[in-house]
């Protein structure tokens, strides 16, 4: 154990929960976001667990009980009042338990597992053998969870049936496609005849300091172009909006394919939330919101002729 003044000390110890915790904001790369949550969880404590190696073999101020609760204390602090209060204003990250309680719950475990480990009087041969067989099991777990997540949250398509469109999320609302009004002219650009007829899935997700703090499954019917001025329609289904409740409503504005064209909700609308779409390639589109959420709109469904 290195000795050290305490100011000094609780510096040590802050610095590498700080690292641990800034280990964890590694955002999304390219898999769906359920996927990354599932890796995430297992990722979160194999970070800890070099962490923890480290601090416990160059300093070991504290027990592995302590330093457990310290390191998930100074995460969960982070959380609540840089990224919660200061950043998004909003708690609902602490509503997902695969998000957020979950790899704190591994933390805790795999910083005092680690701990007990390495300070235990056993001898140096036995101990450094049990490292890396923890290691090598966490390692295994994490490569094995990586290749299959996105198997796990594969999409459903959405099924037409009976006039009514029903998505594979259950907190999704049905669309009726009497609600829908199609409008195609023959001169209508060509980014809205790649998507005519088709129905696209997205998440929108909502990210601070690395972390997923929000997300949400939306959907995106094309509706009509207008020739004389230019307006784009879609219909927008969305799973949780700022309310945190599914809704569904018409959002239109007027076409620009350089800058993105700003969509809103016409009318009297009691929404104010504004998106910019762009239109991607291989007939995809990109849906920025005004609240800070993005996501890419994949085709996966096609309307009745």
């Amino acid at each position: 154990m290195k000795q050290c003044n305490k100011p000094v000390q609780v510096l040590i110890m802050l610095a590498h929960a700080l690292v641990g915790w800034m280990y964890c904001g590694i955002g999304r790369q390219f898999m769906s976001m359920y996927a990354i949550l599932i890796v995430h969880a297992i990722g979160a404590p194999f970070g800890f667990i070099l962490i923890s190696l480290l601090y416990f073999k160059k300093f070991s101020f504290t027990s592995p009980l302590q330093t457990a609760i310290i390191f998930v204390g100074f995460a969960v602090v982070m959380d609540v009042f840089v990224v919660a209060m200061f950043i998004e204003k909003s708690f609902e990250m602490f509503t997902s338990f695969l998000g957020t309680w979950l790899p704190l719950a591994l933390i805790f475990l795999a910083t005092y597992l680690t701990g007990t480990i390495s300070r235990s009087q056993e001898t140096s041969k036995t101990k450094e053998g049990t490292m890396k067989t923890l290691l090598l099991v966490m390692t295994v777990v994490f490569c094995v969870c990586s290749v299959i997540s996105p198997v796990w949250s594969e999409e459903k398509k959405p099924e037409i049936k009976d006039g009514v469109i029903t998505f594979p999320e259950s907190a999704l609302p049905t669309v009726s496609l009497s609600k829908l009004s199609f409008s195609f002219p023959p001169d209508c650009p060509r980014e809205m005849l790649n998507v005519k007829g088709k129905i696209l899935r997205g998440e929108m997700v909502k990210e601070a300091l690395g972390r997923v703090v929000h997300k949400s499954v939306a959907y995106l019917i094309p509706l009509s172009y207008k020739s004389d001025t230019k307006e784009i329609s879609f219909y927008l289904a969305w799973e949780r909006g700022t309310g945190g409740k599914p809704g569904q409503r018409r959002i239109q504005g007027v076409l620009d394919l350089e800058n993105g064209s700003t969509m809103k909700f016409p009318g009297g609308s009691d929404i104010a939330m504004e998106y910019r779409l762009y239109f991607l390639k291989d007939s995809k589109i990109r849906l920025n919101a005004s609240g800070g959420a993005s996501g890419d709109f994949t085709p996966v469904g096609n309307l009745p002729e």
